[in-house]
């Protein structure tokens, strides 16, 4: 909205800070913006001067925003008032976050937008999972570096244990013997390049002889 600040951050994860660490970073980077406030959006991209591509927003792709008061409520006689969402079915940044506490609850809502011509719901899915288990992990352990919290779980794990179980016995044996097996598989195969100067196995091993 018009009175709302738009503040771009770049968060430093430098040294593998814990949690703790990470967010006194980046409150003491938010409260050094706060003192150029008055300062308006529009000359930051200005004065900034990114390179501009029609693919993406030149300052910032993800846009976080956090709303902590509580909803207004208004009783007038003879009339009932309900607060219903409203889906604009457009996104102005590629993920959009949006938080809201929930004193109630003492829980926070979030509500994700993203560009559909960028990320699948699947996706999506799979990332807000990551979020609540990386929320999950520093909130019961504000004082774990940010490199030991784990993203994936149990099924992610054995998945990846799977891909990369590429070990295999390679037999011990000469490049000549080599070369041999290759000839007598594919004789006429390309075996050596120089500029323009081509030899086939066959070629190759003859010359070798």
């Amino acid at each position: 909205g018009f009175f709302v600040n738009t503040l771009v951050l770049r968060n430093d994860l430098t040294g593998d800070p814990t949690f703790t660490e990470l967010l006194a970073r980046v409150r003491e980077v938010n409260l050094a913006a706060q003192d150029h406030q008055d300062l308006d959006f529009e000359q930051v991209v200005e004065i900034a001067a990114p390179a501009r591509t029609l693919g993406r927003h030149p300052l910032f792709q993800v846009m976080l925003v956090f709303q902590s008061f509580e909803e207004g409520r208004v009783d007038l006689a003879g009339l009932t008032i309900r607060r219903r969402p409203v889906n604009v079915k457009a996104a102005k940044f590629d993920m959009h976050f949006a938080f809201t506490e929930r004193p109630d609850t003492q829980g926070v809502d979030c509500v994700l937008d993203y560009a559909t011509d960028l990320y699948d719901p699947d996706t999506i899915e799979r990332l807000l999972e990551r979020l609540v288990r990386t929320l999950t992990q520093v909130t019961a352990d504000p004082d774990r570096s940010i490199d030991a919290v784990d993203i994936l779980d149990a099924d992610e794990r054995d998945q990846l244990a799977r891909w990369n179980s590429t070990a295999t016995e390679i037999p011990a044996v000469s490049l000549t013997e080599l070369l041999d097996l290759r000839m007598k598989v594919d004789a006429d195969a390309e075996a050596v390049v120089f500029d323009d100067q081509r030899m086939t196995y066959a070629e190759l091993d003859e010359r070798a002889g």
